[in-house]
């Protein structure tokens, strides 16, 4: 009898040993196809975000270029804004040189329309 208790012991606890080590394997690989899930839906995002990056970056060139362009407009009419406001200056001054009889001669050669506007 004592060995028939001594392997139906043996035989028990082998029995749970085996069950348990079954269970955590089971476990264990569950857990690691969660994992190998994430990991594969984390490296899609990253693709998807890495694309996104690209094509953020692409705008961020288009708008670079048409900013250069824009600032070389501004800075073309500002030269033509100074160029106008030193015409204009020379154009004062020269009228400020002027005698009274200069600039009666000046204003008088300033031909109008001959219409009638009293009608």
């Amino acid at each position: 009898m004592k060995i028939r208790t001594f392997i139906i012991s043996i035989v028990t606890i082998v029995t749970i040993v085996a069950v348990t080590i079954g269970l955590l394997h089971y476990f264990n690989l569950s857990g690691s196809e969660d994992h190998n899930q994430t990991i594969i839906e984390l490296e899609r995002e990253n693709l998807r975000l890495e694309h996104e990056n690209a094509e953020l970056d692409s705008l961020i060139l288009k708008r670079q270029r048409t900013n250069d362009s824009l600032q070389d407009q501004i800075n073309e009419n500002q030269q033509i804004i100074q160029n106008l406001h030193y015409e204009i200056k020379e154009k004062i001054n020269a009228i400020d040189r002027m005698s009274n009889m200069e600039l009666y001669l000046y204003f008088s050669n300033i031909s109008t329309d001959q219409k009638n506007h009293r009608e």
